[in-house]
């Protein structure tokens, strides 16, 4: 971590959060960026445009530059692909010409008590993939987290992006039989929060945080079985509140990979949903992964590069 940088990158103001958006709520899912200005963004009106999520793809494959944990080689290889098929047809996917997981044309646009929102701008047929779900970023410790955030300050004003990235970001459990290293990019032990089973045994799974690097981090939460807050709730599945997409995972050539597919039809300007108990666990304890946790950290810090230069001085 580059300690020098932790006076411009680490800062304490406070960001609105989207109306409906918890911080530990999002989607599932990528083109580095060689940009380095720097942006300002409200997150109570704005809608993020390509360069956001491009620089959160940049911060982290910085950070995860020389890893070989299979699914970091496995999502740059992804980036890769999907920028040179971004550069090759830019008339893909009509108005989403740039890099993304979106499988069909949609529009970013509020939605009302959800914040922001994914919406279809053709109509979408039951059982077409709708958007791939492997260009999200995986965080085993403390340290991957913020080096990752301490990066994304360098590309951008990492008060913007503070709030948002603990906003989409989700704590899910990851097993060993998906991921072969032991330990993290940056050598350190991964996060040995494990999952218990009933009788408080210790699975051989382990507690995460994901967090999607494109615009699947703005889709929303719709369910037939439980709610945003994860209380149970019996909907059916024609509501237009429950969700429209599912995660199928299919396997080629020993390699597994995961799409949204349209449960039912998807109408012109209708909201795609996703429903987070797919994916987010609720059950968990990373007490490092909070933006509170994040600004303290980065106090200390600073207070450590004065304290240093006070000696300097003297």
């Amino acid at each position: 971590m580059d300690s020098a940088n932790m006076e411009s990158s680490c800062n304490d103001g406070v960001v609105q959060r989207d109306s409906a958006s918890s911080s530990s709520s999002s989607s599932s899912s990528s083109s580095s960026s060689s940009s380095s200005s720097s942006v300002s963004l409200s997150y109570t009106k704005y809608i993020p445009g390509p360069e956001y999520f491009a620089h959160m793809r940049q911060a982290y494959l910085t950070v995860k530059a020389d890893s070989t944990d299979p699914y970091d080689v496995k999502f740059r290889d992804t980036v890769k692909q999907l920028t040179a098929a971004a550069a090759a047809n830019p008339q893909q996917n009509n108005s989403n010409a740039h890099v993304t997981g979106a499988l069909v044309p949609f529009e970013i646009r509020h939605a009302g008590s959800h914040g922001r929102g994914l919406f279809a701008t053709q109509p979408v047929k039951k059982g077409t993939p709708v958007w791939r779900c492997d260009l999200y970023g995986i965080f085993k410790t403390q340290s991957e987290w913020y080096d990752f955030l301490d990066q994304l300050g360098k590309l951008a004003d990492i008060d913007e992006y503070l709030e948002a990235v603990h906003e989409w970001s989700y704590a899910m459990n990851w097993d060993d039989d998906d991921d072969d290293s032991s330990s993290s990019s940056d050598g350190s032990s991964r996060n040995d929060e494990k999952k218990k089973d009933d009788e408080g045994e210790q699975q051989e799974e382990y507690y995460v945080v994901g967090l999607d690097m494109d615009e699947a981090s703005l889709m929303n939460h719709g369910s037939t079985t439980v709610d945003h807050q994860g209380h149970k709730v019996n909907k059916p599945a024609e509501d237009p509140t429950s969700n429209n997409v599912v995660v199928v995972e299919t396997k080629e050539n020993g390699s597994s990979t995961s799409q949204y597919v349209a449960t039912r039809d998807i109408a012109t300007n209708e909201e795609i949903l996703c429903d987070y108990s797919d994916f987010h666990e609720r059950d968990y304890d990373l007490d490092w992964w909070d933006a509170k946790a994040y600004r303290k950290y980065c106090k200390n810090q600073q207070s450590k590069n004065n304290d240093s230069k006070t000696a300097a001085s003297t």
